[in-house]
């Protein structure tokens, strides 16, 4: 086997970045009220049919095509200004959703990608529904398998069920029994729903309505699904009583119903992966991993980049939302802006080094790989 060593440069150089870090070439940037987005406080990201990145804050909608923000809140016919959850249709509607303080829906606007119309819930859709625009419970989930073209799926409350909305075919109400408030989570390859119930109750349920399994929930505690390290297909559901306690444990139900308990810091200790975004972001190009705004190589725990180190004000800040854009860009939704990470394979690396070299001054070779004409 042939392989090229192509020296591009050599010279005495102060480590300044692990090697580890070397292995990528990371550019961030921070987007905030100077650069034209409506308010700093993101608390939902979304990239639509067209691949414009749109972004809900807590002062209206925003577009963002690259270079410039385009905003749209009361002036512009939005009900309220505070939109907490945001999707798009197959109609290519984005969907938003405000709240009032007990996290009941205060309003649900729509809003046409295509010609910027703003639409009320009621005016969208004047007919008589079985249930109430101010019962449905935004939870960012879809149905894209194949024929099922972008299905929707809400929570319901009073009485509590799940909704799926398409255009093609409307809406369908399906209520739980015995239950108030249902909040999905997740759909399951089986055509199951697992969601909370009433707060306090972990439940799986098929697609008409009958409760298949039912498990105790703390009021207030994360929830998501998790997978294998290394696997696509999410096997588990995780929930946490408190993850801001260190002692705090995670309770993972397997899709078979058992039971595993697993100390929280444990938890990124091992191989798991989060994928629900207040925990873990996977990275499909690449073998790393979004957690709580910092880039981790899975498996290893090394930080590869650390968001708080060269944007300050998100150390002690909260990440609402995060996106992997069709064209493999991070977009992280903060209390401080929208953050817009992009990560590239350095190909032009430090070669023949000693790490060990006294206050990290050595000879340091530069170059490129190449293995049968192709760069490594």
């Amino acid at each position: 086997m042939k392989q090229t060593l192509l020296l591009i440069l050599a010279w005495a150089s102060l480590a300044f970045e692990l090697p580890a870090q070397e292995d990528y070439i990371i550019h961030a940037r921070r987007y905030g009220a100077e650069e034209g987005l409506s308010h700093r406080w993101v608390t939902g990201i979304l990239q639509d049919s067209r691949g414009f990145i749109w972004a809900s804050t807590q002062l209206g909608l925003n577009r963002f095509d690259g270079y410039h923000f385009k905003w749209w809140t009361q002036a512009e016919g939005l009900t309220n200004n505070l939109i907490i959850n945001i999707e798009e249709d197959a109609g290519g509607f984005i969907w938003a959703f405000s709240e009032n303080p007990d996290q009941s829906t205060s309003s649900i606007d729509l809003v046409d990608t295509r010609s910027g119309e703003v639409l009320p819930f009621s005016k969208k859709f004047p007919g008589k529904l079985p249930f109430s625009e101010k019962n449905l419970i935004a939870c960012r989930l879809q149905d894209n398998a194949a024929g099922q073209e972008k299905t929707l799926y809400f929570g319901a409350a009073n009485p509590g069920g799940f909704v799926t909305y398409h255009p093609k075919t409307g809406f369908r109400f399906t209520p739980l029994p015995g239950v108030r408030r249902f909040k999905p989570i997740t759909l399951t390859a089986q055509n199951t729903v697992w969601g909370i119930a009433d707060e306090v109750n972990l439940v799986e349920t098929d697609l008409n309505g009958n409760l298949l399994r039912r498990y105790d929930h703390a009021v207030g505690g994360e929830y998501g699904t998790v997978a294998f390290a290394g696997r696509a297909e999410e096997d588990f559901l995780l929930v946490s009583t408190s993850p801001q306690t260190p002692s705090s444990f995670l309770t993972v139900i397997t899709r078979d119903g058992a039971l595993q308990k697993i100390n929280f810091e444990d938890f990124f200790k091992t191989s798991w992966q989060s994928i629900y975004p207040n925990f873990l972001q996977r990275l499909p190009s690449f073998p790393l991993t979004v957690r709580n705004g910092k880039i981790i190589g899975d498996g290893s725990e090394r930080v590869v980049y650390d968001l708080a180190k060269h944007f300050p004000e998100t150390a002690q800040g909260f990440v609402g939302d995060c996106l992997l854009d069709r064209s493999g860009i991070l977009w992280l939704g903060a209390n401080f802006g929208l953050y817009c990470i992009e990560i590239q394979s350095n190909r032009f690396r430090r070669l023949l080094h000693n790490p060990l070299a006294t206050k990290g001054f050595d000879i340091t070779t530069r170059g490129l790989l190449e293995n049968n004409g192709t760069l490594r």
